[in-house]
């Protein structure tokens, strides 16, 4: 059953029974597309700030991929009918919930559309391309009709507000000089609930003022915090003094933003305005504080290394080279291998190449060799990697797993050094793995699971490296500093070149560990590990596509 409104749409783009005859034929032929188009359409994405920015993280958008592929089957399964319909009109509700802009609804069905006309035109199916771009056109209005009703809204409603009148409206000279401050401006009325937002502030959040006015001030910050923030509010109230403190600011996404806030009581002002919370987003100056701590400490840890280094080698060349005279001179004497005297000529033997490892180690930390950079496909570094370490991965009975982009995605690099980062992080991730084996392990089935994947974001890429091993004991563990290691008889020095890089690049490298439920064998369907996840992250390299060199 279809209503007038659906019919009258399909009139007027001319969709007949035919088409849809045609769109239903074509379900064969699209299938096997289904799941690379969703990943080409989250790519897209990826590339431009106002769409991205949407998403409050990977799941999310692993989530949606999945949603976007049962959408997209269900467009050649029919009936085309309300209850079609409804499934549509509920997605166009979901992206304007989301806050995903209406254009980029326009132009994610344009890529929608090209790709499934691609896959339908390379089998011959011209005509069935032409029919499923009239069904798009269809679906793309009935999803759009959620943004009209959603803007009628709003309007409705800041209508009413104005004939009401209110704080905003009552001192535009006031509300002028807010918005020029550069700061997030929230006045709070005597209750504590928003009465003013300004643009600031919406940029921050990502609330639109219309969307927060009249919520409790304990809506934009955690919820643990509520009692603690009320106090604050009541202690501004009832004193001349600012109340000041810094905090966490949750945006509309979920996402957290470190802020410097303060709290004072509205002296003189518009009537229902009580208290003012004037906030500034250190988010982006804590980080950089953090960077330069580490950047300093690791230059201060170099430069002792390669002064230790250079006193170091030269003994240590003497010391194996007397080693080696004295075991061929025991050996010569009539000692054979078990004599006890051999064996402590090869135990010191064994500790000075040890310790000539770490001073090595020491001199590639300490005076790190100037990149070579040349434009480099991200995923081929990547690829190249795992096809390195699946013989190791494989021998500790770990499975690794390659999620690499369907479009390639450029960055500014030394591949050697990049490839050094990718190696370290996978084999620290196998060994953590095949560490922690225990009995619980036995069989023939993988014992645990890392992942090499690379995510584009609009300015950046994300490589994430990921173990369901046993974590990092301490999720604030100085582990990039050098000569901090977890393991028995690590140098402590491998994350430290690795972060290094990562930074000679331009780049970040940071972890974090949690809580998950892991594969296992047939009599335990699930273990419970620690996932560890090193995420690398770098600035993307702009190729200009060809209607850009036009």
């Amino acid at each position: 059953m279809t209503t007038a409104r659906h019919r009258e749409l399909q009139r007027y783009v001319r969709l007949t029974d035919d088409d849809k005859s045609r769109v239903l034929a074509s379900a064969a032929y699209v299938a096997p597309h289904l799941s690379r188009i969703s990943d080409v359409f989250y790519e897209r994405i990826r590339e431009h700030e106002d769409a991205h920015a949407v998403f409050q993280d990977e799941a999310q958008i692993l989530r949606l991929r999945g949603s976007l592929v049962q959408w997209m089957a269900d467009l050649f399964l029919g009936p085309h009918d309300d209850a079609h319909f409804a499934r549509t009109e509920r997605i166009g509700r979901v992206h304007v919930q989301v806050g995903l802009p209406a254009r980029y609804m326009v132009s994610a069905m344009a890529v929608v559309r090209g790709e499934l006309a691609h896959a339908l035109e390379a089998r011959g199916r011209h005509a069935h391309a032409a029919s499923v771009g009239l069904l798009l056109d269809v679906e793309l209005a009935v999803m759009l009709d959620a943004y009209w009703e959603h803007y009628t809204a709003r309007t409705r409603d800041l209508s009413r507000a104005a004939r009401l009148g209110g704080p905003a409206h009552s001192a535009p000279d006031m509300a002028l000089v807010i918005e020029e401050l550069g700061v997030i401006v929230v006045g709070l009325d005597v209750d504590g609930r928003i009465v003013l937002f300004n643009d600031e502030a919406e940029r921050t959040t990502g609330y639109a003022a219309d969307e927060i006015l009249g919520r409790r001030v304990e809506a934009l910050f955690p919820r643990d915090e509520a009692e603690s923030l009320g106090q604050r509010v009541r202690e501004a109230s009832v004193t001349e003094r600012p109340v000041t403190f810094d905090a966490a600011l949750v945006t509309r996404l979920g996402r957290v933003r470190d802020v410097r806030c303060r709290f004072k009581r509205a002296q003189k002002g518009p009537s229902g305005l009580a208290t003012f919370l004037t906030a500034t987003d250190v988010t982006e100056e804590l980080a950089l504080q953090r960077r330069t701590q580490q950047a300093e400490r690791l230059a201060a840890v170099g430069r002792l290394a390669a002064g230790l280094a250079h006193e170091i080698r030269n003994p240590l060349n003497g010391a194996h080279l007397h080693l080696t005279l004295l075991d061929r001179s025991l050996r010569k004497s009539g000692a054979e291998d078990g004599d006890e005297s051999l064996e402590a000529v090869s135990t010191v033997a064994h500790e000075v190449q040890r310790l000539s490892a770490l001073v090595t180690e020491f001199l590639q930390f300490a005076r790190p060799q100037p990149l070579t950079l040349r434009p480099v496909a991200l995923g081929d570094v990547c690829a190249q990697a795992a096809r390195i370490m699946a013989p190791d991965a494989q021998r500790e009975r770990i499975e690794l797993a390659v999620d690499l982009p369907v479009t390639p995605i450029h960055v500014r690099a030394d591949p050697d050094k990049l490839s050094q980062v990718l190696l370290n992080l996978v084999r620290n991730a196998i060994e953590a793995i095949a560490g922690a084996r225990d009995e619980t392990t036995a069989g023939a089935g993988p014992i645990g699971r890392v992942v090499m994947r690379v995510r584009r974001q609009p300015r950046d890429v994300i490589v994430e490296i990921e173990d369901d091993g046993p974590g990092l004991p301490d999720h604030v563990a100085p582990i990039f500093d050098a000569f901090y290691s977890t393991k028995a008889a690590g140098t402590g020095l491998g994350l430290s070149i690795a972060h290094r890089i990562v930074q000679d690049h331009g780049g970040l490298l940071t972890y974090e560990s949690r809580d998950v439920d892991a594969p296992a064998d047939d009599a335990s369907p699930t273990r419970r590990a620690r996932a560890t996840t090193f995420r690398i992250k770098l600035p993307v390299l702009h190729v200009p596509d060809e209607n850009e060199s036009r």
